[in-house]
């Protein structure tokens, strides 16, 4: 709801230091995974993962077999011709400054992008039936030259995403960013019985989604008494509320002072009014 409600405000215009704030957020998502793989090892010390599963293949992360077949050759290149043209389509689409030119606009970059998703669509299901003949065949892959090659198109990606100026052509880019990323994680989320490099595929986005990331874990006894009531609760409750309540206070003097500026401003612009204000008695 808070990203819907955050997404709605960018479409209507958000303020200076909102759009500033998406457009930071949207360029380091975009960086994020690359970034991770490249700085895997030192993520791999700072956590900790060889004090709690010795020996783990996350660390440092390597792709011990790599065979690439005909199918998967078939399904990359279609994947990555959809992106390329999908990402040319999303920076092409700009404003012209007119409403009804702003409304044609984003019909035809809605309509394209639906086209190119067909497309990709279609053609992901024509190379399925490749057969899966192997090709090229490597062991001990290293990921951070592969993480090095995928962070120069995407560090050109975030960067067109940080310098943004149409607002409503980042909201739709994020529809696509979202539908895609559900598309992803769906087979996993789903459980469809699909081949395992398939269901498995979301464990190339993050270095932490492997198996073998594994984290630190708690060894204080679970198993104890814990009361509900107690003091902390209390305190927490407390602060909790004062939180909410500092806040609303703060919005609802943010809001009036915003009212007040608008208001001051209109004055300014038109003499006749406040002269009519002055003799009215501030009506």
């Amino acid at each position: 709801m808070g990203l819907a409600y955050f997404t709605a405000e960018l479409w209507h215009g958000a303020s200076r230091h909102t759009w500033a704030l998406a457009r930071a957020a949207g360029a380091i998502a975009i960086v994020a995974p690359a970034a991770l793989w490249l700085l895997d090892r030192p993520l791999c010390a700072l956590v900790g993962v060889e004090s709690v599963n010795p020996g783990s293949a996350a660390c440092p992360a390597v792709i011990p077999d790599f065979v690439l077949t005909a199918r998967t050759a078939g399904l990359a290149l279609v994947a990555g011709i959809g992106l390329v043209i999908i990402v040319w389509r999303f920076l092409a689409f700009d404003s012209n400054g007119n409403e009804d030119g702003d409304r044609w606009r984003l019909t035809a970059a809605f309509r394209s992008l639906l086209w190119t998703g067909l497309a990709v669509v279609i053609g992901l299901i024509v190379v399925a039936f490749l057969p899966d003949t192997p090709i090229l065949e490597l062991n001990s892959v290293p990921v951070e030259p592969i993480a090095l090659i995928v962070a120069l198109p995407l560090g050109y990606l975030a960067l067109q995403v940080f310098s943004s100026r149409d607002a409503r052509r980042f909201v739709v880019g994020l529809g696509v960013a979202v539908v895609a990323w559900f598309v992803i994680l769906y087979p996993n989320i789903s459980a469809l019985p699909l081949p395992s490099a398939v269901v498995a595929a979301y464990q190339g986005i993050l270095p932490t989604y492997l198996y073998a990331f594994q984290f630190p874990v708690s060894t204080v006894t679970r198993v104890a008494e814990t009361p509900i009531f107690t003091p902390m609760l209390a305190i927490l409750t407390i602060a909790l509320t004062v939180t909410c309540l500092v806040v609303a206070y703060s919005a609802w003097v943010w809001r009036l002072a915003l009212a007040d500026t608008r208001a001051a401003s209109a004055i300014s612009s038109d003499p006749d009014e406040a002269d009519d204000r002055t003799r009215t008695g501030g009506g």
